[in-house]
């Protein structure tokens, strides 16, 4: 359930997974005219998806490789450890086409999470369809996005994820303010563990020496008698580096 990481950069800000991917100029890795290649290594001191924690609220050490290119197609892996019942690891593959139309930025893919060495029967693997639009207005960004699965998570059926996310500078500072907020609709709940239920961070990043870092307040509205430590409110600080 991958929530940190952008796809084909290191615009790790929002918690709503994978979202945008960016188109990149060509860098030394490639011959002219076969994309970019972009790595990503970082860490964090929970990893939540959507709100809950895919860690047991312990840190996590994430990274992804991506690839670009410059007529919108991408490609990417993306892996964390988490702490699952017969689950240590989950990997992420992901694609799609990105395109501009009148200052809008359109993001249309897909996403397949997959957790080796769970036993089959858990079905914790599922995939995801994706469909995201952004705006940079000027000082400021923002960017919605739908996630719609079939069969979600540990069979708990079909699944849609509404989700909202913008950064704005600090004047003159270096720092951003960040925020997301989203929306998780489930079939069986029962299966799922939870109810439908929405989730909300806001904080701030800052790039030191090529470092990404952030730290934001998280939180959902999952009542604490349903889900008493994965779900409830927590401070998350992450580091990140893009290489390319």
């Amino acid at each position: 359930m991958r929530h940190f990481f952008i796809t084909a950069t290191a615009a790790f800000l929002f918690t709503a997974t994978p979202a945008f991917a960016q188109q990149q100029d060509n860098n030394s890795l490639l011959p002219d005219g076969y994309g970019q290649l972009i790595a990503t290594l970082g860490a964090v001191s929970d990893y939540r998806f959507r709100g809950i924690s895919q860690t047991d609220e312990d840190p996590a050490l994430q990274g992804s490789v991506d690839w670009a290119h410059e007529n919108g197609i991408y490609l990417g892996l993306w892996g964390s450890n988490v702490d699952f019942f017969d689950a240590d690891v989950e990997v992420d593959a992901y694609g799609g086409y990105t395109f501009s139309h009148k200052g809008y930025d359109f993001d249309l893919g897909g996403i397949y999470y997959w957790y080796p060495g769970a036993d089959g029967s858990l079905d914790y693997d599922y995939i995801e369809a994706k469909a995201a639009v952004g705006r940079d207005f000027g000082p400021a960004s923002a960017q919605i996005g739908l996630y719609y699965s079939p069969d979600y998570f540990a069979s708990s059926g079909s699944a849609l994820y509404a989700s909202f996310g913008a950064e704005a500078p600090v004047m003159d500072t270096g720092f951003s303010i960040l925020g997301s907020a989203g929306y998780q609709w489930i079939d069986d709940e029962a299966a799922f563990g939870n109810p439908d239920y929405a989730d909300w961070s806001l904080g701030v990043g800052y790039e030191l020496y090529g470092f990404d870092l952030s730290l934001k307040y998280a939180d959902t509205d999952i009542d604490d008698n349903r889900c008493p430590d994965l779900c409830d409110a927590t401070a998350i600080f992450t580091v990140s580096r893009t290489f390319n």
